[in-house]
This record gives C-alpha cells, sequence and structure tokens, in this order.
C-alpha cells in the first residue's frame, strides 16, 4: 500500500487503570457491553449496557433501545462532578500524547491500546498518565506487527523492579538469550556487577514473567 509505514518499526502497549471516577464507578454497578470515549466538547461517552431497561442511574439518559441491550450516553456538559482526574481520560484519551487506538471501559477498569512509532512517543504517553496519578507501567508491549496477529501475552510488569528492567533489556538487545550470544561475564562487565548478581535478576525476571505467560487462561 502506498504511503504505509512497516508495522514493525512501531511499538504496541495496553495499560489497564483504575480511575476513581463516577463514569468508572457507573460500570461497576452496570453490566457493559461496549464503550465509546467522548470527544471533549464535540460527544459525550456513550455505553451499551446489558439490560431491556435503562438503567436506573442519574449519570446516564437513553439514547436508543435495542434487543436486550440499551444504548446510553454520560449526561451533562463535561466530566461530572467526583472526577478527580483533572481531564477525564473516559471523556477524552485523545489528549494524550499518542492517542489509543482502542478504549475499553469495564467493571471499574479502563483499558488503553496504544501504538506509538518508537520508545519516545510511549515513554511520553506513559509519562502523561504518570501526572495525572495512574500507574502507567504497560500489561501488554511489544512490536505493532506482533500485535496485529495477537501473539502477544498479557503479563504485570510491576513485580519487576527498574534495575531488572534495565539488565534484562539490555541482555534481550545485545542477544544474550540466544546461542551465539555475549557471555553473562561479557554483559556483567558492562555494568560492573558480578557475573552471578547478572544471572540471578535475569532468573528472577524471567521466573516472574514466565509463571505469568504460562499459566495464564487464553480462550482461543
Amino acid at each position: 500500500m502506498d504511503g504505509a509505514t512497516d508495522a514493525g518499526d512501531g511499538l504496541y502497549a495496553e495499560f489497564s487503570l483504575t480511575p476513581d471516577c463516577p463514569i468508572a464507578k457507573l460500570t461497576e454497578r452496570h453490566e457493559v457491553v461496549a464503550f465509546t470515549p467522548g470527544r471533549g466538547e464535540r460527544a459525550n461517552p456513550q455505553f451499551v449496557f446489558a439490560a431491556e431497561e435503562v438503567p436506573a442511574d442519574p449519570l446516564v439518559e437513553p439514547v436508543v433501545g435495542a434487543e436486550e441491550t440499551v444504548v446510553c450516553r454520560v449526561c451533562g456538559d463535561g466530566p461530572p462532578a467526583g472526577c478527580d482526574q483533572g481531564r477525564c481520560l473516559s471523556w477524552d484519551p485523545t489528549r494524550l500524547p499518542v492517542a489509543p487506538f482502542g478504549v475499553r471501559l469495564r467493571s471499574g477498569t479502563l483499558r488503553l491500546s496504544v501504538a506509538a512509532t518508537d520508545g519516545e512517543e510511549l515513554r511520553a504517553t506513559m509519562s502523561s498518565l504518570d501526572d495525572e496519578g495512574f500507574d502507567a507501567a504497560p500489561e501488554r508491549v511489544g512490536g505493532a506487527a506482533e500485535a496485529a496477529t495477537d501473539r502477544l501475552e498479557v503479563v504485570n510488569l510491576s513485580p519487576v523492579t527498574d534495575r531488572q528492567r534495565e539488565l534484562a533489556a539490555a541482555a534481550a538487545h545485545q542477544g544474550y538469550f540466544s546461542p551465539d550470544g555475549p557471555s553473562a561475564a561479557a554483559l556483567a562487565e558492562e555494568f560492573d556487577i558480578a557475573p552471578g548478581t547478572l544471572s540471578e535478576h535475569l532468573r528472577t525476571v524471567q521466573a516472574k514473567l514466565f509463571q505469568q505467560i504460562f499459566n495464564c487462561n487464553k480462550n482461543r
């Protein structure tokens, strides 16, 4: 396709956030089938609820009904009172440095799927989320080409320390995990640590992530 970029050059990340916000709490009270975020002042967020009647909730008003579902939108001209985020991501996620291509909100959890052209864009998005009080560590990260084929696994990176991430990333980039990659001694010398210490850090990272990957339930 003319003008298309190589998807393998980009990065994909998925963030799972738990905003202390009335809009998010709404999804804890009612079963949500689908969610469409707002667009600033142009449109309010909309929900498709698994119900035959409009949920008895002052936060929403009906738009249209269908068989066993009802479409509602958030009332008002902006984020409702009690939303402690300065600018509600449910209301306008496009204001992030990289606008998410996927936004889901169910059971109080907001999930954002982001495709960035490089690490700098992804870090800027993480920094923006951090500034608003969210834990911005992505649950899912990898190349954009991998995301397109849904071959990534969801992992929680929070148990891995910053130092462990740094060492594991350096080991991966330098081919340490390949049969002909550098030795532990060579990599440890670069970081001025003992080879045994490096190996212990890498084993810890592998143990924490592999346990999540191979014990998770996948509906495939």
